[in-house]
């Protein structure tokens, strides 16, 4: 019987030991129960002036989101300077031979192309270039046809040493006289093929009789100093042209701006007859 009470008495103290286990459990639930609502609360009021937008609304206004990067700030140096032509695309155009001008293709701001004719200049010295040329060119075809009949008859052992040597001698100075008056032509822009046909050499209505004048660069012609009638020598500036399709800038830096200042850099330059304007270029040496 004590054995028996005893051992109720202990199920007892168990029971109750793990009811006041429960009890502190529930309490602990409860307690969390009663402050979880004050967090959330406190998480809403943070987020309270927040507003979330739908993919369907950032579409409609337009709105672009993109990773954030490390990115070079770039900026820029403001400057003064001066708008220079460069040299080579300036050219002053003038006569080769003295001469009268006979005529002129173009007027100041006309734009010329490369090899473009712009002036006509008669010179008789022209016409006896070609004359000098269909001359010594007939002479060069008989001395080296009779030379070549004497070389072909030496070979066969027929004719005489004497005559060869002869014929020889006039053929090499008739090659001489040819690439001469050849040279004459090339002077006096003489093209050889309209006078490849031409036998009468006394006649010489069908010759060329003017040099033309022509533009070594193309570009607009900024001053004219010729005019028709006058007579020029080879001294004489005619034309001025310039092309400005390219010009240089000499600009002024400032010596604390030199270190973010190197060749290739875009520059974009703005001139005062044009402040619209906006020109492009590239930085090519500093100095």
């Amino acid at each position: 019987m004590i054995k028996k009470l005893m051992w109720y008495n202990l199920f007892i103290l168990t029971a109750a030991i793990l009811f006041l286990a429960g009890c502190n459990n529930k309490g602990s639930d409860e307690k969390e129960h009663t402050e979880k609502p004050k967090e959330e609360s406190v998480r809403e009021d943070e987020h309270s002036n927040e507003t979330a937008l739908t993919d369907e609304q950032i579409k409609f206004m337009g709105i672009e989101t993109q990773k954030l990067e490390l990115q070079n700030i770039s900026g820029y140096i403001k400057v003064n300077g001066e708008v220079m032509i460069n040299p080579d695309q300036e050219s002053k155009v003038g006569s080769i031979i003295p001469g009268r001008i006979k005529k002129i293709y173009v007027k100041e701001g006309s734009f010329v192309k490369a090899g473009q004719t712009i002036a006509l200049i008669e010179n008789l010295d022209l016409v006896n270039a070609q004359v000098e040329y269909m001359e010594a060119k007939h002479e060069y075809e008989h001395a080296k046809i009779e030379y070549e009949r004497q070389l072909k008859l030496s070979n066969d052992n027929i004719g005489s040493k004497k005559q060869l040597s002869e014929l020889k001698a006039e053929y090499e100075h008739a090659v001489v006289g040819m690439k001469s008056a050849e040279q004459k032509l090339v002077n006096y822009k003489v093209s050889k093929k309209r006078l490849e046909n031409y036998e009468d050499t006394t006649v010489h209505t069908e010759l060329q009789r003017y040099y033309p004048v022509t533009a070594p660069i193309a570009g607009n012609i900024v001053s004219r100093i010729a005019t028709v009638g006058q007579f020029i020598e080879p001294t004489t500036d005619m034309f001025h042209i310039v092309n400005t399709s390219t010009v240089f800038v000499d600009l002024n830096v400032f010596e604390k701006d030199l270190p973010y200042i190197s060749a290739g850099q875009k520059v974009s330059l703005e001139v005062s007859v044009d402040p619209y304007q906006v020109y492009e270029g590239t930085v090519s040496y500093f100095i």
